[in-house]
């Protein structure tokens, strides 16, 4: 990828990430810290918590595939693997601030 498309998703996902902050906080003062907003936030957390265990699950599963078959050859540089460390626990807490957006319109 190009280094003006990465910068533009890293900026897109930290805006996301800010915003969950912001949002989180706003409705933690709207609602008081009650007992229902804190079973919104326990649940999606939940939600969160299961987007990082199947993503365990498929890197082992890509691990095993690639120790098994060795003519597969796959190089990556560190940052390139920075970059997807880091876009994939922002998009975990994205997956969290959803599941919390559609509990607290549920409930």
């Amino acid at each position: 990828m190009s280094q003006p498309l990465l910068l533009a998703i890293i900026i897109i996902l930290m805006i996301a990430y800010f915003y969950n902050l912001h949002y989180r906080a706003k409705k933690q003062v709207q609602y008081k810290n009650d007992e229902r907003w804190r079973e919104i936030e326990l649940l999606s957390s939940r939600i969160g918590y299961k987007f990082f265990q199947y993503l365990v699950i498929l890197i082992a599963i890509g691990m095993v595939y690639l120790t098994f078959i060795p003519s597969v050859n796959i190089d990556i540089s560190l940052s390139r693997t920075l970059f997807l460390g880091f876009a994939v626990i922002i998009l975990g807490q994205l997956v969290e601030m959803v599941a919390l957006k559609v509990f607290d319109h549920r409930m």
